[in-house]
């Protein structure tokens, strides 16, 4: 039988998905060859076994009759006092919460994952308006993120399997469960990229958006003063995906922002310039993004790529009206979660910033995108304020309550969820009974599994009358005409309506931006017939019916759905569609926007740039708009008359030439294919292979270097992945200085207590030793003040990050001031109070730090403020016990 085999996320289970249903009652005899191995290179031993299919003829409704949702048993608030016999109920680490509900909150389930983001594990919970704990489910491989529902009616959230210093989040991968809690399918990127934890939207029609955060390597002071040579910078990476988890749309914030339009610190060695942490499919098929490190929110072309417009940073377009002076220029900042709500306005969590506005709230604003103007229509802040460093969202309920998740802010004792009302009254609070839990996000949804919200039987039907299922109190909105008829006159028809959108949705050609329903067709004791079905305008919400098209399959749950003829009849309100077949899956949908074949992008090996002949060369592009598959020429002259590699049909964006053995220029070039045809070629890039090489530019003799001062070690090198650097004195070892990414650069903190010399040599190696550098000529460390300026890092007003970060209960923190004068660092914590002043005076020129000692502070995120007579720097630290 055809089919296609995955293996599961357990890594032990492979799972074969069949093209067509069984036949019922067939026998099915499954072969499992040996010759497969493991990763660890085991052979697995092969089996043989059989099952039988049901007889049924009609397959049972995986949504009927859905067992209670474990546990049944009721506990009544998790607060401090539970009977011990509740508690011995759960395991000891399950993470224990206060709800008060004072208010109505709106009807539905709270889907939360809380986890500390240290152990790398955590909780599933759905929590009931009472308090009652409707379902817990314990993540062990990674720290979970994003419990939510989907589209579809099933439930997923991330694993995220490490921690980002950088930019908070981390590799994740994103699973999928259905109304068993069971595992079906896992998310992952492509086209080399590894997903990160902030972001996974499934949409209707089956396709998924995703992002990931990308280091690069960046001469950072080429840009900023006090930049950093070989900086390593992360860049955005968002990604659509289709129902098989082909890579149909790549954008990369490289190639449409400015670095230094970030609010981030530009002089660190490591940091996050662009920072997206929400992708919003808006009403009209583009994207809205949250690039928090920004401050701003922008909107993207889907069809192009390009920038459509930028509210709020340092190219906002926008007038904001009705907004508090106090926030201007930058209305919002810290900003996560931005979502486009049913009435065309834009909610978001506001986590503000602790120097400026150090309080998060909820804004929502009218949008005008003509016009460019931004009016503040709603805003919400707690009593008394919280203040969210990292994390969070908010989501507009059906009945006009707002649920706010406040991240890390349950951290240190602050509120976790919070539903209020449109007054701001809350309606429900939950608390963290310990410190040190949060949850990414939080969600409320009537969850019932994926069961149909109508379900309507009419018997006895016959042709050609006419029957509405509007009956027995309910109102799918669905009537049928039925035209010829073969059968007994005892029959049954069922017409069943879901408010989820197709499982395993397949569509021919594009796949359209589908509606979050679909309707179930199904004719009992009828051998044959022909009907006309009808859908009901009003009662469907269709907005555009002209433009709406409605297709249909034949399997429910399984196979392509073709789309079909229609007619609207405009004084009944009445959409109406052939139906032919016994049984049968409608999902409903506009057309998207349309394909472009734009050239893509090439990302690397940089036009002109070196590759490394003794391995495979990784030729890497971007699409510009939407992209199916890709041509690709490589050549050894710039016709391409007679190319090296001419392949056609690639599906994945990055692909793996192996070179010539021997130094060579090569040029290569990309085209896209996808709805529209075959783009143009996109520019042409060169790059040379040679062996492997590693030039220490800086220092390159003479060079006098002062005690105590960092100063820039740069190389050029074709080396691998990261370098050893070492300290060589009258030709002979002298220490390791560090092993490092290779980004080009390092800044050497030169110990005040080294032996004062002028025979010094730096050596740069990669890791098997195979490729190294010494510098040229000797250079010298001194004890003096009148040392070279060239490379010596530019002293600037900066603020380092603390180490270790986490911290218990000791770290140090460093800063540097680039003139004498009087200076303040205090330390806050997340509610905005000033708790320590750990320098208050007058300093000098130079780089400074000072130790802190958090013994008796709670545990929790703080921030330590550096403030001169002109400037103020703010970071971020965690203590955790």
């Amino acid at each position: 039988l055809a089919g296609s085999i995955k293996l599961s996320s357990d890594g032990k289970t492979l799972v074969f998905t069949p093209d067509q249903p069984y036949e019922p009652d067939a026998e099915i005899q499954v072969i499992f060859a040996p010759g497969v191995k493991t990763l660890q290179g085991e052979e697995v031993p092969g089996t043989t076994f059989s099952f039988k299919v049901t007889p049924l003829a009609e397959p049972l409704n995986a949504y009927e009759n859905l067992p209670e949702l474990s546990p049944a048993k009721p506990l009544p608030s998790f607060s401090m006092n539970l009977q011990p016999e509740l508690e011995d109920d759960l395991p000891s680490d399950f993470p224990r919460y206060t709800m008060t509900v004072p208010g109505t909150p709106a009807e539905g389930d709270i889907f939360l994952s809380p986890s500390s983001f240290i152990d790398l594990d955590g909780y599933n919970l759905i929590i009931k308006n009472s308090g009652e704990l409707r379902y817990y489910g314990k993540v062990s491989n990674g720290s979970p993120v994003d419990f939510k529902v989907l589209p579809d009616g099933r439930l997923s959230y991330g694993s995220m399997m490490d921690f980002n210093s950088f930019s908070g989040g981390g590799p994740s991968v994103f699973h999928v469960m259905d109304s068993s809690f069971t595992v079906v399918d896992d998310y992952q990127m492509g086209n080399g990229y590894t997903a990160d934890s902030h972001e996974f939207q499934m949409l209707p029609n089956g396709h998924a958006l995703m992002l990931c955060y990308d280091l690069q390597p960046v001469d950072m002071s080429a840009i900023i003063e006090g930049g950093h040579p070989g900086a390593l910078v992360a860049g955005s990476i968002i990604q659509e995906l289709d129902h098989e988890h082909n890579v149909i749309f790549q954008w990369r914030s490289w190639d449409y922002f400015d670095i230094a339009d970030s609010y981030n610190d530009l002089t660190l060695t490591v940091f996050d310039a662009i920072h997206i942490n929400s992708i919003e499919l808006d009403s009209d098929n583009n994207l809205i993004l949250s690039t928090m490190a920004l401050a701003e929110i922008t909107k993207i072309s889907r069809r192009t790529g390009d920038i459509l417009w930028r509210m709020g940073g340092r190219n906002n377009e926008f007038t904001f009206i009705n907004e508090s002076q106090d926030n201007a220029p930058v209305y919002f900042m810290g900003q996560h979660d931005v979502r486009r709500l049913d009435n065309g306005n834009i909610l978001m969590f506001d986590g503000g910033e602790s120097s400026m506005r150090p309080y998060s709230r909820i804004v929502e604003y009218q949008v005008d995108e003509t016009a460019k103007t931004a009016t503040k229509v709603w805003e919400y802040r707690h009593d008394p304020d919280v203040f969210t460093g990292t994390m969070g969202s908010a989501q507009r309920l059906s009945n006009g309550n707002t649920l706010i998740c406040w991240g890390m802010a349950s951290m240190y004792g602050g509120p976790s969820v919070t539903e209020v009302d449109p007054a701001g009254n809350v309606q429900l609070e939950l608390k963290y009974n310990t410190y040190l839990l949060a949850s990414y996000r939080a969600f409320k949804c009537n969850w019932d599994g994926g069961k149909p919200v109508n379900e309507v039987m009419v018997t006895e039907v016959a042709a050609p009358n006419s029957y509405s299922f509007d009956r027995d109190g309910q109102t799918p909105g669905i009537s049928m005409k039925m035209k010829t008829l073969t059968g007994p006159v005892y029959n049954e028809v069922y017409a069943r309506r879901y408010n989820y959108s197709p499982l395993s949705p397949s569509f021919p050609g594009k796949a359209p931006a589908a509606l979050q329903m679909r309707v179930t067709m199904e004719f009992k004791y009828i051998s044959q017939m022909t009907a006309d079905i009808s859908f009901d305008v009003a009662g469907f919400g269709f907005e555009d019916p002209e433009n709406l098209i409605v297709y249909f399959r034949e399997f429910e749950g399984n196979g392509l759905f073709i789309p079909l003829s229609k007619t609207y009849n405009h004084v009944t309100g009445k959409i109406i569609v052939p139906m032919s077949t016994l049984e049968g899956e409608f999902a409903f949908g506009y057309a998207d926007l349309e394909s472009a074949a734009n050239p893509p992008i090439l990302v690397t090996p940089e036009n002109g740039g070196e590759a490394d002949m003794t391995n495979d060369v990784i030729l890497a592009w971007s699409p510009v708009g939407f992209a199916t598959y890709y041509d690709l020429q490589v050549a050894s002259e710039s016709t391409f008359a007679s190319p090296i590699v001419n392949e056609t049909y690639l599906s994945e964006a990055v692909y793996a030439f192996t070179a010539a053995a021997s130094p060579t220029t090569y040029y290569w070039r990309v085209a896209t294919r996808n709805n529209a045809g075959l783009s143009d070629w996109s520019a042409t890039y060169s790059f040379e292979t040679m062996a492997p090489y590693i030039k220490i530019t800086v220092p390159n003799g003479g060079e006098r270097w002062q005690l105590g001062l960092p100063h820039f070690i740069q190389w050029e090198d074709l080396a691998g992945d990261s370098v050893i650097i070492e300290l060589y004195k009258n030709g002979s070892f002298s220490e390791t200085i560090d092993k490092v990414a290779n980004s080009g650069g390092y800044a050497w903190d030169i110990s005040p207590y080294m032996d004062q010399g002028t025979d010094y040599q730096i050596l740069i190696k990669n890791e098997d030793g195979s490729v190294q550098d010494m510098s040229d000529a000797v250079f010298t460390i001194m004890d003096e003040t009148s040392v070279d300026p060239v490379n010596t890092v530019t002293r600037s007003f900066a603020l380092h990050q603390n180490y270790p970060n986490p911290f218990n209960p000791k770290t140090q923190i460093f800063y540097d001031l680039p003139d004498a004068g009087q200076i303040s660092l205090v330390l806050i914590d997340c509610r905005g109070q000033m708790v320590r002043t750990l320098v208050d005076g007058i300093l000098n020129a130079g780089e400074h730090s000072v130790a802190l000692d958090a013994e008796g502070l709670p545990t929790g995120l703080y921030f330590y403020r550096l403030k001169s007579a002109s400037q103020t720097i703010t970071k971020k630290c965690l203590y955790l016990k």
